[in-house]
C-alpha cells in the first residue's frame, strides 16, 4: 500500500502473485505422499497403517508355511535318517546334526543330489508302510545302499523309484530287468500291465502272484505314494534340519494382490488412472511387499540358523518376513510415490522460479513507482514553491498598497491644507468683521455673550491655522508626505474640509476592499491549482500502477502457465494413488 500524503489517496502496490502449492503434499497432511490410501479401512473412519497390514499378511503366510515345514519332520523322516546309517533320531536337533553333515548351503539348503537321495529313501519308508498296511510282508536289506533293490516284498526283491515318468525306469531295467520297481501313483505313462495297489486294499496274495508270474520290467504302482508329496516333505524337512534360508519359501502376497488390485480397479472405474499405471502400481505392491517379506525372512532364517539352530531359523525367519513385509510396504509406497514426488518437486521448482521472478519484478516495479512518485512529489513541491512565492509577492504588494494608503500625496496634502486655510481665513474674516462692530473698551470691560463667542471662535481659528501651518511645515520636512491620520485628525478636530475628508476616507476604504477581494481571488485560484496538480499526479501514478501490474502479469504469464501445468500433473499423479 502506498499513501500519498499530500492528497490522502491510498494507492495499491503491484501485488505479489500467489502460486500453487499443494498443502497436503507439501506438509504431509491426509492424502500426502507419506500416507497413500492403500490400506483397508476400519469402522469409524480409522485406517490400519499399510505396514501393519503387510506385516500381518507376512505373519500369516510365512507363519503357516514354516509351521507346515516343521510338521513335515515326522517319524517317517526320523526312520529315513536312521536307515541311512545315522544314530537314533528322536528330535529336530538330532535330525539337524545328522543332515548338517551333508553337502549344503545356508542359502540353497541341501544340494540336489543329497535331496534326491533323501527323498528316495523317504519314499522307501512310505512304500514299506503302505505295503505292510496292505498285508504284504516287507523286509529291509542290511545296508541302505544295497545294489539293485531296496525292499524284499513278499520274498521278492523290489526297487522303489519315486520318479515322475516311466522313462525314469530305463536305467534300472537296463541293469536289473528282472527286479520289479515300485513307483508312485502320480507317475506318468504307467505300463498297462502294471500292478496297482490302492489305499485300503489287501494285496498280499495278488501281489505275490503278480511278482511270481510277471516277467521282466514288472511295475507296482502305489497309489498312496506321491512323488510330489515325497519330495515336498523331504525338502521341507531338510530345510528345517539345516536351518538356512530354505526355511522361508517365497509366498505370493494374495491379500496384497486382492486389495491393491481392487484399489486399482476402482481408480480405473473412476477414471483417475490408466491401465499402465494401474498395472505398474499393482506390480510394485506385490513385488516389493512379497519380495521384502521373502528376502528379509530368508536373511533372518540364515541368521537364526547360525545362532539358534533350526528353531532359531524358524523364529527369526518368520520375524524377518514380518519385518520385510513392513519394509516392503514402505518401499512400495516410496516407489509408487516417486512419480508424485517428482511432480511435486517440479512444481516446487516452478513455484520457486515464479516466486523469485515475481519478487524481482515487483521490486523493480516498486522502484519504478517510487521513482515516479518522487518525480511527482518534486513537481508538486516546485509548484507549491512557485505559488508560495507568488502569494508572498501579492501580499507584499497589498502591504505596500495599504501602507501607501496611510499617507497623503504632497499635492493632495497641499490642496487640502490650502482649502482648509482658506476656509479658516474666510471664517476668521467674518469673525473679525463682526468684532469690529464693537470698540475695544466694551469688548474688554462689558463683553456680551456674542462678543465672548466671537473672540473664542477667533482664537479657535487661530489655533486651527497654526496647526495646519505646523502640519505643512512637517510635511515639507518629510519630502511633502503627510500622514493621512494626522491630516484627517487636524481637519476633524476643527471641522475643516469635511466633505473632502469623507470622500478621501471612502476612497481609501474602497481601495482596501478591492485589494482584499483580489487577494481572496488569488488564494482561491492558488488552492485550485495545487489541488488540480495533486489530482493529476495521483491519476498519473494510478495509470503507472495499472501499467506496471499489466506488465507484471504479461511477463509472469508463461511461468504461471508452467505452474498450472505442473499443478495439474501433481493432481493427476495424486489421483492415480487415490488421493483426493
Amino acid at each position: 500500500m502506498l499513501y500519498e500524503g499530500r492528497t490522502g489517496v491510498v494507492l495499491q502496490s503491484p501485488p505479489r502473485l500467489a502460486v500453487f502449492r499443494s498443502k497436503e503434499v507439501a506438509h504431509g497432511g491426509p492424502g500426502s505422499p507419506s500416507e497413500p490410501p492403500s490400506a483397508p479401512g476400519r469402522p469409524g473412519g480409522a485406517r490400519i497403517p499399510d505396514g501393519w497390514v503387510a506385516g500381518g499378511e507376512a505373519l500369516g503366510l510365512y507363519g503357516a508355511n514354516t509351521a507346515e515345514k516343521f510338521l513335515a519332520v515326522d517319524g517317517h523322516v526320523y526312520e529315513t535318517m536312521e536307515r541311512l546309517g545315522a544314530d537314533r533320531i528322536a528330535s529336530v536337533t538330532d535330525l539337524s546334526q545328522s543332515l548338517g553333515s551333508w553337502e549344503h548351503s545356508v542359502w540353497t539348503g541341501i544340494d540336489p543330489g543329497g535331496l534326491n537321495k533323501f527323498a528316495g529313501h523317504l519314499g522307501e519308508v512310505y512304500a514299506a508302510e503302505n505295503l505292510t498296511a496292505a498285508g504284504v510282508s516287507v523286509q529291509w536289506p542290511d545296508a541302505s545302499n544295497q545294489p539293485g533293490w531296496d525292499l524284499l516284498v513278499a520274498g521278492h526283491e523290489v526297487n522303489v523309484k519315486t520318479v515322475t515318468d516311466v522313462a525314469g525306469l530305463k536305467q534300472h531295467f537296463a541293469l536289473h530287468p528282472d527286479i520289479p520297481v515300485l513307483v508312485p501313483g502320480d507317475m506318468s505313462n504307467v505300463p498297462v500291465d502294471a500292478f496297482h495297489l490302492y489305499p485300503g486294499d489287501t494285496a498280499d496274495e495278488a501281489l505275490k502272484r503278480y511278482l511270481e508270474t510277471h516277467g521282466d520290467h514288472a511295475v507296482i504302482v502305489d497309489h498312496e505314494l506321491s512323488h510330489q508329496g515325497i519330495f515336498e516333505q523331504a525338502s521341507d524337512a531338510a530345510d528345517v534340519a539345516v536351518g538356512g534360508a530354505g526355511v522361508i519359501e517365497t509366498q505370493m502376497p494374495w491379500f496384497t494382490l486382492a486389495t491393491a488390485g481392487w484399489r486399482e480397479v476402482e481408480l480405473l472405474r473412476k477414471q483417475k488412472t490408466e491401465a499402465l499405471s494401474a498395472v505398474k502400481n499393482l506390480g510394485i505392491d506385490v513385488a516389493l511387499r512379497g519380495g521384502g517379506a521373502a528376502g528379509v525372512g530368508k536373511a533372518g532364517a540364515v541368521l537364526g540358523g547360525v545362532f539358534g539352530g533350526p528353531i532359531g531359523a524358524l523364529i527369526l525367519g518368520v520375524a524377518g518376513a514380518v519385518i520385510g513385509g513392513v519394509l516392503g510396504s514402505k518401499w512400495a509406497t516410496e516407489a509408487k510415490m516417486l512419480p508424485l514426488k517428482t511432480a511435486v518437486r517440479k512444481l516446487d521448482e516452478a513455484n520457486a522460479t515464479l516466486s523469485g521472478r515475481a519478487a524481482a519484478l515487483q521490486a523493480e516495479a516498486e522502484r519504478s513507482y517510487a521513482s515516479a512518485r518522487a518525480a511527482e512529489e518534486a513537481i508538486l513541491k516546485e509548484t507549491a514553491y512557485r505559488e508560495k512565492k507568488a502569494l508572498a509577492d501579492e501580499m507584499a504588494r497589498l502591504k505596500t498598497i495599504l501602507e501607501g494608503a496611510g499617507t497623503v500625496p504632497p499635492a493632495q496634502a497641499r490642496a487640502v491644507t490650502a482649502e482648509a486655510l482658506e476656509e479658516i481665513r474666510q471664517v476668521r474674516d467674518a469673525i473679525r468683521k463682526s468684532l469690529d462692530q464693537y470698540n475695544w473698551l466694551r469688548r474688554l470691560l462689558w463683553p456680551t455673550a456674542r462678543i465672548v463667542g466671537l473672540e473664542i471662535a477667533d482664537r479657535h481659528c487661530a489655533e486651527a491655522n497654526q496647526s495646519l501651518e505646523g502640519l505643512g511645515t512637517m510635511t515639507a520636512a518629510n519630502d511633502g508626505e503627510c500622514r493621512r491620520s494626522q491630516l484627517h485628525g487636524v481637519l476633524a478636530q476643527f471641522g475643516l474640509a469635511r466633505a473632502r475628508v469623507l470622500a478621501d476616507v471612502q476612497a481609501v476604504e474602497d481601495q482596501r476592499r478591492l485589494q482584499e477581494a483580489h487577494v481572496r481571488t488569488y488564494f482561491a485560484g492558488m488552492y485550485r491549482r495545487l489541488a488540480s496538480g495533486r489530482a493529476q499526479a495521483s491519476q498519473r501514478l494510478g495509470r503507472k500502477i495499472e501499467r506496471l501490474a499489466r506488465e507484471l502479469r504479461e511477463t509472469l504469464a508463461p511461468l504461471v502457465h508452467v505452474c498450472s501445468q505442473r499443478a495439474e500433473a501433481v493432481s493427476v499423479e495424486a489421483g492415480k494413488l487415490g488421493m483426493s
